[in-house]
């Protein structure tokens, strides 16, 4: 369960770039107190990698760097976060070989990340076997280049639920 820590009510300089079909990225600044270090806000020591970020009505982030700058009145972090199926930028498809069936090649490769199971699937995708060769791709970048291409498909990752959907109807 990913139970919230913190508000992060002094973020400031929000940028939230949002991307269909790729990995969406946060960025923003935190300083460590509001009130020139009368007091620390507590969610200032917990901004640091890999550490999650829950975005409402968007979904979740892993944060890449925390760059911390100590010049000026409060010290302040710069935080970079990446949406949560950039998990899957980790894990690499070394030797992975074969015909599969659509579903089969899905659940094959979310096994490699246990953490994701897959969603909603376009009923058209389920018949259709397709061979591939796969020497050292992330599990990210089979799916959204080899899988997809051969397919004709587009995945819709769920950072809610960490769920992997998968459509034909591209919009």
């Amino acid at each position: 369960a990913k139970d919230q820590l913190f508000p992060l009510g002094l973020a400031y300089n929000i940028k939230n770039t949002l991307k269909y079909n790729a990995i969406s990225e946060i960025e923003f600044d935190y300083p460590k107190s509001k009130d020139n270090l009368s007091t620390t806000d507590f969610a200032y020591d917990y901004l640091q990698g890999k550490m999650l970020i829950e975005i409402k009505d968007v979904g979740w982030y892993a944060i890449h760097t925390a760059d911390e700058t100590l010049t000026g009145a409060v010290p302040t972090k710069h935080i970079t976060a990446f949406s949560l199926e950039s998990e899957m930028l980790s894990r690499r498809m070394t030797g992975f070989t074969g015909t599969f069936q659509f579903a089969t090649l899905l659940q094959a490769v979310l096994d490699m990340i246990p953490t994701w199971t897959h969603g909603s699937i376009d009923l058209a995708l389920l018949p259709l076997y397709r061979t591939f060769t796969s020497n050292n791709s992330t599990v990210y970048n089979f799916l959204v280049t080899d899988v997809e291409k051969a397919y004709g498909c587009v995945f819709i990752f769920d950072t809610d639920a960490k769920t992997v959907s998968v459509t034909t109807n591209i919009i």
